[in-house]
């Protein structure tokens, strides 16, 4: 029965994809350094980032890599790593929180606006939204 199952899953998994209005984008067409400008609104550094970078390469490999403290005393990186998955206007970063122990697994989907990626995360302190938008080198 499961050997049933599993091609009709994916069969439909498939049509879906392909009736989808949001087209997958060639991980080569989107990648490059992404560099963090703003935090919730304010300009880096602020609201205790100091900087911070999005890498995808073209074989669709990605990482996320986070300065946290203020420029006179640098605090916490955080690193992480895995692929990424784009569509016309959104992108999917699928990571390996490296310093969580044991390593977290996270997935965040990020909005794609021309040469900007806005990633909207979860303030494990408060729940707030953070909201972090990365330019384009």
């Amino acid at each position: 029965m499961f050997g049933r199952i599993v091609p009709r899953a994916v069969a439909a998994a498939a049509l879906l994809a392909a009736c989808s209005d949001d087209a997958l984008v060639s991980p080569a067409a989107v990648a490059g350094s992404y560099v963090l400008t703003t935090v919730s609104g304010q300009p880096v550094p602020a609201a205790g980032v100091v900087s911070g970078v999005i890498a995808l390469d073209a074989t669709g490999a990605a990482s996320r890599r986070v300065q946290y403290g203020t420029p006179a005393a640098p605090g916490a990186l955080a690193v992480a790593t895995g692929t990424f998955v784009a569509r016309d206007d959104s992108l999917v970063l699928n990571l390996t929180a490296l310093g969580a122990n044991p390593p977290a697994a996270v997935r965040w989907a990020a909005a794609r606006e021309g040469r900007a990626l806005t990633l909207r995360l979860r303030d494990p302190g408060d729940g707030r939204d953070v909201v972090e938008v990365y330019r384009r080198q």
